[in-house]
Order: C-alpha cells, then sequence, then structure tokens
C-alpha cells in the first residue's frame, strides 16, 4: 500500500469470471497479506533489513497485480487494506498481539502479550 495510492486499479485487462473457481485469487489475497504484515512489523520496529524496502514494493507489485487481473476484488479490498496496514503499525513500546516480532520479544522476555496492550 506504500506505493500505490490511486483510486483505480492499473489498467489492464478486465477480470476473468467467477473468482472463487479460480485458484490463484486466495493464493495472491494471501500473499499480499502476509507480505503487507511482515513489511509492517519491520517497519513499525525499525527494522532494516536488505529486504524491508523490496517487501514494501512487493506488497504494492501484489496489489497491482489484483487489480490488473481483478479489478472488482482490487476495488473491493482497497480499503480494507488501508485500514489493516494502518492497524498494523504500532509504537514497539507498546506491544501487540498480532505482531510477530513483539511475540518472539515477549516469548524470550518469559511475558505474555496483554490484548488491550497497544491499543491507541
Amino acid at each position: 500500500m506504500t506505493q500505490h495510492m490511486d483510486s483505480d486499479p492499473p489498467a489492464s485487462r478486465p477480470a476473468r469470471g467467477a473468482h472463487s473457481a479460480d485458484p490463484s485469487l486466495p493464493l495472491l489475497l494471501r500473499l499480499r497479506r502476509n507480505v503487507s504484515a511482515w513489511a509492517a512489523e519491520r517497519a513499525s520496529h525499525q527494522i532494516e533489513t536488505p529486504y524491508s524496502g523490496p517487501a514494501a514494493q512487493a506488497a504494492s507489485d501484489i496489489e497491482n497485480l489484483i487489480g490488473r487481473l481483478y479489478p472488482e476484488v482490487w476495488h473491493e479490498q482497497l480499503g480494507e487494506w488501508w485500514e489493516t496496514e494502518f492497524r498494523q503499525s504500532h509504537n514497539p513500546r507498546f506491544p501487540v498481539e498480532h505482531c510477530g516480532i513483539c511475540r518472539a520479544i515477549a516469548a524470550h522476555a518469559g511475558l505474555h502479550i496483554d490484548r488491550t496492550q497497544g491499543a491507541e
């Protein structure tokens, strides 16, 4: 979501009919979710790796691909993607349960993350 902020999907061919019959759509959506979460976790904890920038770009590229192949799905998901990305971003001083880095740090320290922590 960091690169492509237009309200229209990238131009290309129209949607390919019934999405539920196409096994690639769920895979693309899951890949986009996982890559985006990975990038958001590292950005929240200010962890710069050689993969941080490419991960954020990959999430944007996957969104663009979904927009080209499934424009209706892209329009349906766009707002949710932005909202989820906003929720995934957090202050690392307030660990949150949905962050794998926070969970790993807490587990190493023998701590439990309260579901109410991190809500700002």
